[in-house]
């Protein structure tokens, strides 16, 4: 279990993690790292959260799955053994199903036209229920 910001209220939440999400970390260091330090920021002090993730990106078609949109510090490469910089033209995201758990999270490219975006955000979901324009 993580402790999450909730979007309705900007209280925590707790969010939770499939524990075979865990055996997919095991010989992945920089994996294991990025569960342990990244998802859990991003999580807790979200840049954004966008609700209603459209069904060709994650072939999933739920208006209350969330997105959690973050920049971080620093980031976990595989190619890396400690933290680095993160790339200047990514951010950080974290997907939650309705039932608040963690399925997946990742580095995407920054959307060209807002860089405090995913790119594509204005097509791939349905809303933003928390953060900046």
């Amino acid at each position: 279990m993580l402790s999450a910001l909730d979007p309705r209220d900007g209280k925590p939440w707790d969010v939770y993690l499939d524990p075979a999400k865990l055996s997919n970390l095991a010989g992945r260091k920089w994996a294991a790292q990025t569960l342990a330090y990244i998802v859990p920021e991003v999580l807790s002090k979200p840049a954004s959260i966008y609700v209603g993730i459209r069904g060709e990106w994650e072939n999933v078609a739920d208006d209350c799955w969330l997105c959690y949109v973050g920049f971080p510090a620093f980031a976990y490469y595989s190619s890396t053994d400690g933290p680095q910089p993160p790339r200047e033209d990514e951010v950080f995201l974290v997907f939650l199903t309705s039932e608040r758990r963690i399925y997946t999270w990742r580095w995407e490219k920054r959307d060209p036209l807002d860089d405090r975006n995913p790119k594509d955000c204005v097509t791939r979901f349905v809303r933003k229920v928390w953060g900046g324009p």
